[in-house]
């Protein structure tokens, strides 16, 4: 799902690089400073991109817990139990839902959809820490990994990681530069390389937390 919603996003700098909103393979923008309608398709790639990795975050973590559940050889972490217990407390029918669901395929989905659905409208997977707690989740002890691996390739990602920012300080800074465009209006300084980078940063965590989710699987 995260690929396939990145390449989405990647429809914007095609867009963008191109100059037309039919790109055509090897097309390039013409000379002279990109209009600010020409801009807004950056901006748009910001939100998308961040909104991405947010929804893979739900998706990812509520699969995990539910396959989890399923073997029950291991008890959940105390962040996925707290978790249950808010979405038990928000559909105080679910349990009589799961007992009356008969199939297995269909009573894994049930769980899975209001994992998801509590997940996206009730937690925030905004940023370093949102990162954090969904590893947590799936009961990753020690998940300042995934930054220290990202951190390696930081070289990747020049326009992003200025100012001596590591990996986990570089996704905080276009969150907010998210939220700042989404929730303030605002038109941030932006342009085809940050936004470049950006969608291969997110991809690369994105790669980094599925890692951890196949690990995170039960045999």
């Amino acid at each position: 799902m995260l690929e396939r919603n990145l390449n989405r996003t990647r429809a914007f700098t095609r867009i963008f690089f191109a100059g037309s909103t039919k790109p055509q393979p090897g097309q390039k923008r013409g000379p002279g400073k990109p209009s600010d309608e020409e801009k807004e398709l950056l901006r748009a790639a910001v939100v998308f991109s961040i909104g991405t990795l947010d929804a893979y975050m739900s998706e990812v973590a509520a699969e995990v817990l539910v396959a989890q559940l399923e073997d029950a050889r291991e008890t959940p972490t105390p962040s996925s139990r707290n978790l249950l217990r808010r979405v038990a407390r928000e559909i105080d029918t679910l349990a009589l839902e799961l007992a009356l669901t008969t199939d297995p395929a269909q009573r894994r989905d049930v769980a899975r959809r209001a994992l998801v659905e509590h997940l996206t409208s009730s937690v925030s997977n905004h940023g370093a820490k949102a990162v954090s707690a969904t590893l947590e989740r799936m009961g990753e002890v020690q998940p300042g990994k995934v930054w220290t691996n990202l951190d390696a390739h930081l070289s990747k990602w020049p326009k992003l990681a200025t100012g001596g920012r590591k990996s986990a300080g570089v996704l905080d800074q276009w969150t907010a530069h998210r939220h700042s465009i989404v929730h303030e209006g605002k038109a941030i300084s932006v342009n085809g390389e940050h936004i470049n980078e950006l969608l291969d940063f997110v991809a690369s965590l994105g790669r980094e937390i599925d890692a951890v989710a196949v690990t995170a699987l039960p045999e």
